[in-house]
């Protein structure tokens, strides 16, 4: 894991202490995006996914990838 977040960008959405989300970017890959069930259809994936756009644009990515499983 310590290996894979130097790589890539890693983003977390909290409440409180707690980690409800996760998303990471690895170029131009997003990857483990992530949101508790108890959270689901609040939007916190959406704002994940809006930063890591966000972010890729910043770094000049003009498109992402999404693997398939």
């Amino acid at each position: 894991m310590a290996e894979l977040i130097k790589k890539r960008k890693v983003f977390v959405a909290l409440t409180g202490s707690r980690i409800i989300g996760t998303a990471s970017l690895d170029s131009k890959i997003v990857r483990t995006v992530f949101v508790a069930p108890d959270v689901q259809r609040q939007g916190v994936g959406k704002l994940l996914m809006t930063e890591v756009e966000r972010t890729a644009r910043e770094a000049g990515i003009e498109m992402l990838v999404v693997p398939h499983l």
